[in-house]
């Protein structure tokens, strides 16, 4: 979960993650440790970083600072039959992930309430879904998409989402 507050972006630790907080000058502050130990004392894994968004905008920008930082990422959501309208939505988190060259590669169910999806950047050999391309293009019509994300997209895929659209440089023509 994480708020915007005098220009900081503050996340608060979920699930064992210490806080983490970001400037928007992308200094980083306090660092999360995320290297779990075995009996041996041999670090056995890294686990993700898990975040709450409270809106879109956070998402987008956790993603702006984050997205050539970090290898994968836990995002907590609520399902739509929580009926909690005000909190960011699946749909939300896969286009804004996609602005930025990531895609959702795994879901996990917490309760009742909450899923999560695990976000991961996306390789540039990886398959797009009709839906992601459908995505993308209104992403990209909507001014949304960043070059990172366009970056991600094989030079076929990009002609099958934008067939009338010039891209030279991940930029648009």
């Amino acid at each position: 979960m994480f708020h915007i507050s005098s220009g900081r972006l503050n996340f608060t630790p979920i699930e064992n993650v210490h806080a983490k907080t970001l400037e928007s000058n992308n200094e980083s502050a306090l660092k999360r440790k995320r290297k779990i130990k075995n009996s041996s004392n041999k670090v056995a894994k890294i686990e993700p970083l898990r975040l709450e968004p409270k809106s879109r905008n956070d998402w987008r920008i956790w993603l702006e600072l984050n997205h050539d930082k970090e290898k994968a990422v836990w995002v907590i959501y609520f399902n739509k039959t929580a009926h909690v309208s005000d909190m960011v939505n699946n749909e939300e988190l896969i286009e804004e992930a996609l602005c930025f060259g990531w895609t959702e590669s795994a879901a996990e169910r917490i309760d009742d309430k909450r899923s999560s999806f695990r976000f991961n950047p996306r390789s540039v050999c990886s398959k797009w879904s009709a839906a992601n391309k459908r995505r993308a293009k209104q992403l990209i019509i909507d001014g949304k998409m960043t070059e990172h994300g366009l970056a991600k997209m094989t030079n076929s895929v990009k002609k099958q989402v934008l067939p009338d659209v010039e891209v030279c440089n991940n930029k648009i023509k």
